[in-house]
């Protein structure tokens, strides 16, 4: 092997291994740019590029940080109305009042421990969104010209290279109907759930679960979440552990079925191959894994028929030009 060769080998770990934190917002970015693709390129047929992808991370950054937000205050609100009522009203019992204060200092070093790590993780957090953020504006301006570039590498024709990016393609459009299709299939099963509970903002609340449960960061879990802690706090057991239930494992159980075969048979994957990349690509990349995921696996399995088919395309060249010859 050449040197150069083992130069460059060595070179590409080393940039891999600097590059392997930050693979999971690099790939978060990724995905934002694909979707908001679409409207970048109408935006920038008005505007300059620049801006366009500038105005468009921002907007979506402002969408993000406001249900953040608002979701918080109402937390914080809830738990500030309800919580010193709720520990007055446990301590006046004699059993409670008791142990309540052992228990308490038992599990104040673990609470501390815990808040203190979710500090530390903060900056890491903040840190993250703007290399996904960044990595999203980026992609919008020059992503085009990596995906070209990359294609043009690996296939040798026009109809080669057309042929893997409407397979990419298919795909992605795939991952994405899936998405939409479980963010509507939560926002079903919610609906469900709090006409059960008697909410008369259901239909409200359930236009919230999708619009949450297409977003990044946050999800409907968060809703049911908050939910369960109200009606604890009005110290109504059966509905808390029906809203953590349902809310948990019902409407999250759903997505995923209908995510996995919606991926499965627009992107002609086998269900159990569909269901493993999303799990995986989660695991490996977070939020975007799941998109990403199904992708890679379906791109990877799109490769091994392009090699293949070149194969026999070459092989039946080459027997023909034999038997020719031979002639």
């Amino acid at each position: 092997m050449k040197p150069i060769l083992i130069l460059l080998a060595v070179v590409l770990i080393i940039v891999f291994f600097i590059l392997l934190p930050f693979i999971p917002y690099i790939a978060t970015g990724a995905v934002i740019a694909y979707f908001l693709w679409p409207l970048y390129k109408r935006l920038s047929k008005f505007v300059p590029k620049r801006i366009a992808a500038l105005g468009l991370i921002i907007v979506l950054g402002l969408i993000i940080g406001a249900t953040t937000y608002y979701s918080s205050l109402v937390l914080y609100v809830e738990l500030s109305k309800y919580l010193p009522t709720i520990i007055k009203q446990y301590s006046s019992n004699q059993m409670v009042g008791k142990y309540l204060p052992i228990v308490l200092q038992k599990l104040y070093p673990t609470i501390l421990d815990y808040a203190t790590s979710l500090i530390k993780l903060l900056p890491d957090m903040f840190l993250g969104i703007f290399i996904a953020m960044l990595s999203a504006y980026y992609f919008l301006l020059d992503g085009q010209k990596a995906i070209d570039y990359i294609i043009n590498w690996i296939a040798e024709s026009k109809e080669d290279r057309n042929q893997i990016i409407n397979t990419t393609k298919s795909y992605l459009d795939a991952v994405i109907i899936g998405t939409i299709f479980g963010a509507l299939a939560q926002a079903v099963v919610s609906y469900i759930g709090f006409l059960i509970l008697n909410i008369k903002l259901a239909l409200v609340l359930s236009i919230l679960v999708f619009i949450v449960a297409i977003l990044p960061i946050v999800g409907p879990s968060m809703i049911w979440v908050l939910l369960a802690l109200y009606y604890f706090m009005q110290n109504n057991i059966s509905f808390t552990i029906f809203s953590l239930v349902y809310g948990l494992f019902v409407v999250g159980l759903i997505d995923n079925i209908v995510r996995m075969f919606t991926v499965s048979s627009k992107a002609d994957i086998h269900p159990l191959l569909a269901a493993l990349s999303m799990i995986g690509g989660s695991i490996l990349m977070g939020f975007a894994g799941l998109f990403l995921g199904p992708v890679l696996v379906g791109l990877a399995l799109s490769l091994i028929d392009y090699i293949k088919n070149k194969r026999i395309y070459s092989s039946s060249i080459s027997s023909s030009s034999s038997n020719s010859s031979s002639m």
